[in-house]
């Protein structure tokens, strides 16, 4: 197994360098047999940031990426499923998908609410606004 980087996804996705866009796309398809590329959370994280910052993806397009990334046969994802779930919710709800997945995770380890001062991310499906 090898391991991913934030900037390679980004090429990937963003196509803003073609040379580099077909660097990626060459290494995925060169890896052999079973071999698969592993995405952790912090570049899952990073990748959504700088699409939806820097190229100003909408949340139909980070969606897409987020499936198109669950769905890759040489991609293993640190949770597939809460990244697929994390997709369905932020497409469904417009939560913040960064919000999504910490809800998500927070479920998964037995979490029954995620507290937050974020009244927006408060309103998503798992969080509780703390009053003041």
């Amino acid at each position: 197994m090898i391991g991913l980087d934030t900037n390679v996804l980004v090429r990937m996705f963003a196509e803003d360098d073609k040379r580099q866009r077909d660097a990626a796309a060459s290494l995925l398809e060169g890896l052999k047999g079973s071999q698969k590329a592993f995405v952790n959370a912090v570049v899952l994280a990073e990748l959504v940031w700088t699409l939806r910052r820097v190229y100003k993806f909408n949340r139909y397009q980070i969606s897409a990426v987020l499936r198109k990334l669950s769905e890759h046969p040489k991609i293993l994802l640190w949770d597939r499923d809460i990244v697929r779930d994390a997709a369905h919710l932020h497409l469904e709800e417009g939560s913040d998908v960064s919000d999504c997945v910490i809800a998500l995770m927070n479920i998964a380890a037995g979490c029954s609410v995620t507290y937050t001062f974020d009244e927006e991310a408060s309103s998503s499906r798992g969080f509780a606004l703390i009053g003041n």
